[in-house]
């Protein structure tokens, strides 16, 4: 059976400006030149994660597509939210991740939606926050967006875009959450994701802003008895043209990267993540993102 090699670009948006109508056009025309600059690199995306996204709303969210799709050449684009568009209790302005894809590369599969689940703070990370804090770091809603995409019958992988917490807001301020309670987090949010993979026997990528440094997740394995994980981070070479300190002086670290998600058994479609790059913006197109924009590029297989 042949092979798949597809293209993921990850963005990290900036939704800044005191015109909504201009800011949104202006952040519309970054996803599509960031999109123009990998196809003119023999990248071109088959998907795309977001994060930050604010005007995530239906009618902002078929603007962007049919930008993309003149881009692209045909209408082929469709959009994703949390798990599909059905039955989430989130209102636009809760849910900030989404998920793009061409409909000419995936077909979308049909499936139960599963729920992602809470976190439990099983290492007790929380004891002695405010009720509020607690509340507000217990759910994954709002924070990612995922398909289960196909390629052919037998090969499928559920792509997601996640977007990590870093703030917290208790009695009208924010706090910034802790890096051992981020790190807990993704590796609880991984989890929950490899669940899903185990019970359907389909591998997963996860890309997006983790605001939170790789090092923590790559330090040890990532895995149980049904599945492991790896975590795909851009070389450090490719140091951002921006800041690499935060505003206390100290490193950022590389917070945006790729978890491939592996359930063990023969049965299951081989998902390698090839590379993982920052893609070079001219600085007009990159000032409207939060991070530098990633390129990951990956192979699906069967398993023989």
């Amino acid at each position: 059976m042949a092979q798949h090699s597809g293209s993921i670009l990850c963005l990290n948006c900036l939704s800044f400006g005191t015109n909504p109508n201009t800011t949104r056009a202006d952040e519309h025309k970054a996803i599509v030149d960031a999109f123009t600059c990998a196809k003119a690199g023999n990248h071109e995306p088959t998907a795309i994660c977001l994060q930050d996204y604010e005007w995530n709303t239906e009618r902002c969210l078929a603007e962007l597509i049919a930008d993309i799709n003149k881009a692209h050449g045909s209408d082929t684009w469709k959009a994703v939210r949390q798990w599909g568009n059905q039955d989430v209790d989130l209102g636009d302005d809760k849910r900030d991740a989404v998920v793009l894809y061409d409909t000419s590369v995936y077909t979308e599969k049909d499936m139960e939606r599963h729920s992602i689940g809470k976190f439990y703070d099983s290492e007790h990370l929380l004891a002695g926050m405010h009720a509020d804090i607690k509340q507000q770091l217990s759910s994954f809603d709002g924070r990612w967006a995922g398909a289960v995409l196909q390629v052919a019958e037998g090969r499928k992988f559920f792509l997601l875009s996640y977007h990590g917490k870093k703030i917290v807001h208790s009695n009208g301020e924010g706090h910034p959450i802790q890096t051992a309670v981020k790190t807990s987090m993704a590796k609880e949010f991984i989890g929950h994701v490899a669940n899903v993979c185990v019970n359907d026997g389909s591998p997963a990528l996860i890309a997006g802003c983790w605001n939170t440094n790789s090092e923590p997740l790559r330090a040890t394995p990532l895995e149980d008895s049904e599945w492991s994980a790896s975590v795909h981070v851009y070389p450090e070479t490719e140091a951002p043209r921006r800041s690499s300190l935060d505003a206390k002086g100290m490193p950022k670290g590389r917070v945006d990267y790729s978890v491939a998600v592996h359930p063990k058994g023969s049965a299951c479609t081989d998902l390698i993540v090839n590379e993982v790059h920052l893609l070079p913006l001219d600085k007009e197109i990159a000032h409207n993102f939060q991070h530098d924009p990633l390129l990951i590029t990956f192979d699906l297989a069967q398993k023989a």
